[in-house]
C-alpha cells in the first residue's frame, strides 16, 4: 500500500471516529457549538499531520521492524492500564462500605 492511500485511510478512521465521537453527544442531547466543533476538527488535523510528519521521519532513521515491537508494547501497556483501571474500580466499590482512606503510596 502506498503512503498516499495509508494516509486517506488513516485520515478517514480519523475523521470517522469524530463524527461518531459527536453523535453520541447529540445522542446524550449536548449541544457542541461551531466554534467547539471547529476547534476539534482543526487539533484532529494538527495532531494527524504531526503524526505522520513524525513518523515518516522516524521511517527514515530507525529500521521499520523496531516498530513491530514497540507497537506491541504500547498496545500491551494501553491493555494493562484498563485492566489495572477496572480492577481498581472493582475493589474500590468492595470497599465503598467500609472507611477507606487514599494516599499516593499507601491504602487504607
Amino acid at each position: 500500500m502506498t503512503n498516499f492511500w495509508f494516509s486517506l485511510l488513516f485520515s478517514l478512521s480519523l475523521s470517522l471516529d469524530s463524527l461518531v465521537a459527536f453523535f453520541g453527544y447529540g445522542a446524550e442531547g449536548l449541544k457542541v457549538s461551531f466554534s467547539k466543533l471547529i476547534s476539534s476538527i482543526f487539533i484532529s488535523i494538527l495532531v494527524l499531520s504531526l503524526g505522520l510528519a513524525i513518523g515518516y521521519f522516524l521511517a527514515s532513521v530507525v529500521d521499520l521492524n523496531i516498530f513491530k515491537y514497540i507497537s506491541f508494547a504500547l498496545l500491551i501497556l494501553i491493555g494493562l492500564t484498563k485492566l489495572f483501571s477496572e480492577l481498581l474500580k472493582i475493589w474500590l466499590d468492595r470497599k465503598r462500605d467500609k472507611d477507606l482512606h487514599i494516599n499516593l503510596f499507601n491504602f487504607k
